[in-house]
C-alpha cells in the first residue's frame, strides 16, 4: 500500500523555507524521486524558481552525469487535477490564493489564506501516488488542529453570484431563494446579485426579474473587481 509520511515544520517566510527546504531534501535524502512545491501564484513561483536557479546546478547534459531531480512549482491546482510522474516528496507551505465577495460592498478579491485540512491531506496525497513518499509541512501540528478549517468553502460560497443568477433566469428558475443548490448561498449574497443586475439593466423589471437576451453572456466578474 502506497502512503506517504509527514514532517511538521514552522517558519514564518514560507518562499524562503520551501526553498531550503528543497535543498536539504537533494542533500540528505536517499530516496531518489521528484519535488513539488504548492505556491500561491505566479509572481510568487518565478521568484522560486529564480532562486532556486542560483542555488541549485541544472540537469546534467550527458546520460553519464549524476542523477538529480525534478522541481515542479505550482500552485493548488495541482492538488487534485493532476499526476505528475515521479513525485515522492511534497512541500506544503500551507498557504493559498482564494476568491473571496464581499456582497455589502460588492468587491471580489484574490486573498491568501491559509489551506484547510482537507486540501492540507491533497497535497499530502501527491507524494504516494507512485511509490511511498514524504510531506514537508510548513507550519505546527497546532496549527494544522486548531486553526485550519475542516473543508475549503464552495466556490459559490466565496463568489459573486451575478452571472450564476442570469444564467438560472435564462433557464426560467424565479424562485431563488428556495432553488436546490447542493451549497446554498446566503439569501442577502442573492438579492445583492439581483440588486447589481437591475443597476447593470440586465433585468426588465425588478419584480418578475426577466432577464434581458443581450445580457446572457455577460460576465459580472469584471464589473466589480
Amino acid at each position: 500500500m502506497l502512503g506517504f509520511q509527514v514532517v511538521v515544520e514552522l517558519e514564518r517566510d514560507c518562499l524562503e523555507a520551501a526553498i531550503r527546504t528543497v535543498i536539504q531534501i537533494h542533500m540528505r535524502e536517499d530516496i531518489e524521486g521528484d519535488i513539488i512545491i504548492f505556491l500561491t501564484g505566479q509572481e510568487e513561483i518565478q521568484e522560486a524558481c529564480k532562486r532556486m536557479k542560483t542555488e541549485i546546478a541544472p540537469p546534467p547534459r550527458n546520460a553519464s552525469g549524476a542523477i538529480g531531480r525534478k522541481v515542479v512549482v505550482s500552485t493548488n491546482i495541482a492538488e487534485t487535477s493532476l499526476t505528475i510522474d515521479g513525485v515522492v516528496f511534497v512541500i506544503d507551505p500551507g498557504f493559498a490564493k482564494q476568491k473571496v465577495y464581499n456582497p455589502r460592498i460588492r468587491v471580489e478579491s484574490l486573498l491568501v489564506s491559509p489551506i484547510s485540512k482537507a486540501s492540507a491531506q491533497q497535497c499530502a496525497g501527491r507524494a504516494g501516488r507512485i511509490r511511498p513518499g514524504k510531506c514537508f509541512r510548513l507550519y505546527t501540528e497546532r496549527a494544522y488542529k486548531n486553526e485550519m478549517q475542516d473543508n475549503t468553502y464552495s466556490e459559490i460560497l466565496r463568489s459573486n453570484l451575478g452571472t450564476v443568477v442570469l444564467q438560472l433566469k435564462k433557464l426560467g428558475i424565479d424562485d431563488l431563494v428556495h432553488f436546490d443548490f447542493m451549497d446554498p448561498p446566503a439569501p442577502q449574497t442573492l438579492m445583492r446579485a439581483l440588486e447589481l443586475l437591475n443597476y447593470l439593466a440586465a433585468l426588465d423589471d425588478l419584480k418578475s426579474y426577466r432577464f434581458r437576451r443581450s445580457h446572457v453572456g455577460i460576465s459580472f466578474g469584471s464589473s466589480i473587481s
